[in-house]
């Protein structure tokens, strides 16, 4: 019963190995040499009973808590904190700036090209630092975003692992998506070339979900279930399985799997805030077990808490069944009249 209230524990906060793996690898580790379709480490986990009951177990819990969600009383407190979300769209752009800002300065002074996978040159790392003081300010933001864009689309081309980064991306093109540069120096000089940026407002929230979930579905299948081995390094290396006692396969398996699906949920905007929330809270968690960076991660904070603002935006799935059920309401209302 303890094993399986562990292995309960590992499905719903999986929060070690939910991470760059790649981040958190010793020095003297050669990355390469963890690469490769161990299956029999995944095997291993899979076969686990206990990982099996937990799992079931989770799904249960997670039932019960969908319910819950839908009596009166917890309605009636979520819609409140929705419609204090509703209240935070005009600090969007803000938080934007703010995450890009940050990002920038910390991968320039530590001489990163925006991952800490890759090293820049003397002159990137300025040009990283100069972009991050431009978005803190406001100032000449439609220039700086296309910058970032292309210093992102460079670092992809030389490594895919910046795949991982993809929120990144997203919130550099989010950027363009306002068309006020408020609060800033740009307001303030009358510079006001974002509203000839012709990309609709209501496609952020689709952006935002893609980059982010397409970056969580890349770490969780690439790096634990299509190479097990990096993650199964990672538990043994930070003795993890003295932390919640199963074995190194089911941490790479059971968190392979919840990051995956976690971010293929984003993509397609289903239950978008609640996943959003959730991802916020197990990434914190993370800081207080890796070394990492935090401006390697800053960005991903920042789409996560947009997320749990702005919500689906367009083409998520939570659109079509709030659709319905105001379809279903109204058929409701009238059979009544």
């Amino acid at each position: 019963m303890k094993k399986i209230l562990a292995l309960f524990a590992l499905i719903v906060l999986p929060v070690k190995t939910f991470a760059h793996v790649r981040y958190v690898l010793e020095e003297n580790v050669d990355y390469r040499s963890l690469l490769g379709n161990n299956w029999g480490i995944l095997k291993e986990g899979m076969l686990n009973t206990g990982f099996v009951v937990g799992t079931i177990v989770s799904l249960i819990v997670v039932g019960i808590i969908f319910e819950l969600a839908h009596t009166k009383i917890f309605k009636k407190y979520f819609d409140g904190v929705k419609a204090r979300l509703n209240s935070y769209h005009e600090l969007i752009p803000w938080i934007i700036r703010l995450c890009l800002g940050i990002a920038l300065i910390g991968a320039g002074s530590g001489h990163f090209h925006i991952s800490p996978i890759m090293t820049a040159s003397n002159a990137l790392a300025s040009l990283e630092v100069l972009l991050g003081f431009f978005f803190l300010a406001g100032f000449l933001l439609v220039p700086s975003a296309i910058t970032a864009i292309v210093i992102f689309i460079t670092g992809i081309t030389q490594d895919t692992y910046f795949m991982g980064n993809l929120d990144f991306l997203a919130l550099s093109i989010g950027l363009l998506v306002f068309h006020s540069a408020r609060p800033g120096v740009d307001d303030i000089l009358g510079i006001s070339l974002l509203k000839y940026i012709k990309i609709h407002r209501k496609l952020l929230g689709l952006i935002l979900r893609i980059g982010v979930g397409s970056a969580m579905i890349y770490l969780g299948l690439f790096e634990k279930i299509l190479n097990p081995m990096l993650a199964h390094h990672v538990v043994g290396e930070f003795n993890l399985t003295s932390v919640i006692p199963v074995t190194a396969a089911t941490w790479a398996l059971a968190t392979g799997i919840i990051e995956t699906a976690l971010g293929l949920i984003i993509v397609l905007g289903l239950f978008t805030r609640i996943a959003a929330i959730v991802g916020i809270i197990v990434i914190s968690i993370t800081f207080f077990f890796f070394n990492e960076a935090v401006f390697s991660h800053v960005t991903l904070f920042g789409v996560l808490s947009i997320l749990a603002i702005e919500g689906y935006g367009f083409l998520g799935l939570d659109y079509f069944f709030s659709k319905k059920k105001a379809i279903e309401n109204k058929d409701q209302f009238q059979s009544l009249a």
